[in-house]
């Protein structure tokens, strides 16, 4: 499922996939509007719902390529992660309401 965390008009879309949520600091196109306070708490959800969750902090020109044997992979723009961290991510963002830049910053820390 796409969830945005904006109204800002865009022009990109994705298709949806039934393994994978995306987050967007922008508006797709068919997304769900969410706000950003909420987001940690999704992204959670998502990974319990065994979903790989992928955080767009801008529009990219290129589909990121995933390694699915990896825990999670960040980028200039966006950050994936796998369903396996979400004890990593529950363990260290425990009652916390973090937004994109600060969940891509605590993976960046790891």
């Amino acid at each position: 499922m796409n969830f945005s965390l904006s109204r800002k008009e865009n022009p990109l879309q994705l298709n949806p996939s039934a393994s994978l949520d995306v987050f967007c600091d922008f508006f797709l196109i068919g997304s769900v509007s969410m706000d950003e306070s909420l987001l940690l708490g999704a992204v959670c959800a998502s990974l319990r719902m065994k979903h790989s969750v992928l955080l767009l902090e801008h529009e990219i020109l290129a589909w990121p390529t995933l390694d699915e044997s990896k825990m999670w992979l960040v980028g200039d723009n966006f950050l994936w992660i796998a369903p396996r961290t979400l004890s990593t991510i529950t363990k260290g963002c425990a009652e916390k309401s973090l937004n994109m830049i600060q969940i891509k910053k605590f993976f960046l820390s790891l």
